[in-house]
């Protein structure tokens, strides 16, 4: 009996490997009048996978003088040997925001290759103690924020209209009306855009390094939701020709009432 010769078209069988994790994500970072905001969804996955989790991260200065936070839109595996090459020489002995800029770039340089089809982002912030710095990265190149931007999935034309018509002059922002603004980008970027998802992340520092988390949103996202449908009444109100002045004044004073529980819910999350 002849033997049979194995085909060459038999398939051959590779170990199993779950694929790279994509942060497809929305970040928002702004400068504001009291520090800064950094927040961003918990969306990971692709059209195969989803789950959630914190894209904000946080190191603690030399000496407790500042603090760095970073939010990325990316792979999650360049984002944590990136924090690991980062978080030693921080912790030990860069001071200024400068320095860390100089630093940032160096473990970018390392890290990172020089070419990629989707290159790896980053938004920066930093506290040195006195000043306060906010910066963009994509790939290895830094880039200086001077009120606000974004990055990830969630960077479309939608939150760039927004970001345009309420963060254009951000500096003059206090941290209570800054919160709720970036909390609402985020929120809309969820609703509208694939991909974007999850609970909300977001996070003050303010320029002496103090750092406020709020890792759930539900409460301020209900504060938003309220705020805009006593808006919407109010727009549909105006364009109706049977509304009377009573009706008018009843909406208005709900809509105080909205904003002042809002304002309320803000002011805690900042105490806590």
């Amino acid at each position: 009996m002849i033997a049979q010769k194995p085909s060459l078209f038999q398939p051959k069988t590779k170990p199993l490997r779950l694929p790279r994790s994509k942060a497809v994500t929305i970040a928002i970072g702004l400068i504001c009048r009291d520090g800064l905001v950094l927040c961003a969804d918990q969306a990971v996955g692709n059209e195969s996978y989803k789950f959630h989790e914190c894209k904000l991260s946080s190191i603690r200065l030399a000496g407790n003088k500042g603090v760095v936070i970073l939010a990325y839109a990316g792979v999650r595996d360049e984002m944590n040997l990136i924090y690991e090459k980062l978080r030693p020489s921080l912790e030990v002995q860069c001071t200024t925001c400068e320095q860390i800029q100089l630093h940032i770039q160096d473990v970018l340089n390392s890290a990172l290759p020089k070419t990629s089809q989707y290159p790896h982002q980053m938004l920066c912030g930093v506290s040195d103690g006195v000043t306060l710095r906010l910066f963009k990265t994509i790939g290895r190149n830094i880039y200086p924020i001077p009120v606000w931007d974004c990055i990830g999935f969630g960077d479309t034309s939608v939150i760039r209209y927004l970001g345009a018509l309420f963060l254009k002059y951000g500096e003059d922002l206090p941290f209570f009306r800054a919160i709720p603004i970036c909390n609402y980008m985020i929120a809309q970027a969820k609703e509208h855009i694939q991909f974007c998802g999850g609970p909300t992340d977001l996070w003050a520092l303010t320029r002496k390094g103090k750092l406020s988390k709020q890792s759930s949103l539900i409460p301020l996202d209900c504060a938003n939701d309220l705020v805009e449908k006593s808006l919407i009444a109010i727009l549909t109100a105006a364009t109706e020709p049977t509304t009377t002045a009573e009706s008018c004044e009843r909406l208005l004073r709900n809509l105080r009432q909205v904003i002042d529980a809002s304002t309320q819910t803000y002011q805690t999350f900042l105490d806590g």
